[in-house]
């Protein structure tokens, strides 16, 4: 604050008896207090506000990153219900189709976590539980929360019937499908086949070649069309059919190695001839050889 200045003034000659110093004292002006003060300020304020200005920062970076990796953790985490997509037809209800999911999903902890699910287990596992579907792919959203299982399905028309094994729906590609038990009430009225080969199948083996069904579906549908529901039987023959209609003592055998159309023809014209006649068949109509028509 202040500033003292030593200033001798004179001095006495050497041999004064009382030599003495002089020593005087000023004060720094107001101006150059001021000036001082500012100066001392404005330096300290410089060493100080660095250390705030780092202090903050280094805060403001940590809230960033902390919450950076909240973020990432939550947007990660993965549900336990998962989100059924069936394209084509749905066989069971939603809540069937969750419950399985949910039960193939939660036997690995990793499904818990989006960057770890096991798509390709879990899809081969579905495969098993799923047998109505041709494909199955599992994968989660982007935003969402739960795992997302599509589930790709073919479309049925027969219910394969068997004795001493499970009724199953076949699609038509000749694939049995789910066991009729496991399916809507509304697949239960389809038109059965009923499996006399003496050879029961199982879910996912193919029934049916996929011409052999398509050889069925148009025999199907041509009866469909007269409002004919019969009942068809594959016998331990290759490629033969037995189709009984109500009302009707005898029933037909087709082969599902020649034309189905044809064939269907030959019944119809065959019948329009015997009642003609004033016949009618006991046991069977054969029409299985394209030229010749048999019947008992």
């Amino acid at each position: 604050m202040f500033k003292k200045k030593v200033k001798e003034v004179g001095r006495r000659p050497n041999n004064s008896q009382n030599s003495e110093k002089v020593i005087s004292y000023y004060s720094a002006s107001r101006k150059q207090l001021d000036t001082f003060e500012r100066s001392r300020g404005r330096a300290e304020s410089m060493r100080i506000k660095p250390k705030l200005k780092i202090t903050k920062s280094n805060i403001t970076r940590s809230v960033v990153i902390i919450f950076v990796i909240f973020i990432c953790i939550y947007s990660s985490l993965l549900g336990s219900d998962p989100v059924i997509k069936v394209d084509g037809v749905q066989y069971r209800s939603l809540k069937s189709y969750q419950q399985l999911a949910q039960q193939v999903l939660s036997s690995d902890a990793r499904n818990r976590l989006k960057f770890l699910l096991q798509s390709q287990d879990a899809s081969s596992k579905l495969a098993e539980l799923f047998p109505e579907a041709s494909s199955i792919k599992v994968g989660s959203s982007l935003l969402g929360h739960n795992p997302v299982i599509t589930i790709v399905t073919g479309k049925a028309f027969m219910i394969f019937e068997q004795k001493g094994a499970p009724d199953y729906i076949i699609s038509q590609s000749g694939k049995a499908l789910l066991a009729v038990g496991d399916a809507l009430k509304m697949y239960q009225s389809l038109p059965r086949i009923i499996n006399n080969s003496g050879l029961n199948n199982k879910a996912g083996e193919q029934v049916l070649s996929p011409d052999e069904a398509n050889d069925l579906l148009q025999l199907n549908a041509q009866y469909s069309t007269e409002n004919s529901f019969p009942t068809f039987s594959l016998t331990n023959n290759p490629y033969e059919i037995n189709v009984k209609e109500a009302g009707k003592p005898y029933y037909a055998k087709y082969s599902l190695d020649t034309s189905i159309l044809s064939q269907y023809g030959s019944l119809r014209a065959t019948e329009l001839k015997l009642k003609q006649l004033g016949q009618s068949p006991s046991q069977y109509i054969d029409v299985r050889l394209t030229d010749k028509v048999f019947y008992l």
